[in-house]
């Protein structure tokens, strides 16, 4: 399992990497194709992330899994919403939409996911 915790920490910071750069590359007015090819990856990595972290909280019986998944469910649904918007041009990016994600996802890892970080290293070092 200790594996498993490295792998969610490296996604975890993949994660807040892309979201920082979304923000850069909007600010930057880049092109659309990279903008597409960033919340893409977010997305994707968001689901893979949060599907994993879900998975560890119900082997390890994580007290506060039913909340932290529910905060996985409205992040996930709010990326979506966010890349569907984008495809379909409604909303473009607006810096403001993008700096609230930035903030939720850091919100989410800190004290949240650091919480759960603490909870599995217990489990996995009965320290």
């Amino acid at each position: 399992r200790s594996e498993s915790l490295i792998e969610l920490y490296y996604v975890r910071e993949a994660l807040e990497g892309m979201a920082c750069r979304l923000a850069c590359e909007r600010l930057k007015t880049q092109s659309v194709a990279e903008i597409e090819e960033i919340l893409e990856k977010l997305v994707d990595y968001s689901r893979v992330h949060f599907a994993s972290e879900q998975l560890l909280m119900h082997l390890d019986g994580y007290p506060e899994r039913e909340h932290h998944g529910r905060d996985h469910e409205t992040m996930l649904k709010d990326l979506e919403a966010l890349r569907a918007s984008w495809r379909t041009g409604e909303a473009g990016l607006p810096v403001e939409r993008i700096d609230e994600l930035a903030d939720r996802l850091v919100r989410h890892i800190d004290p949240p996911d650091r919480l759960l970080g603490q909870h599995l290293m217990r489990q996995a070092t009965g320290i």
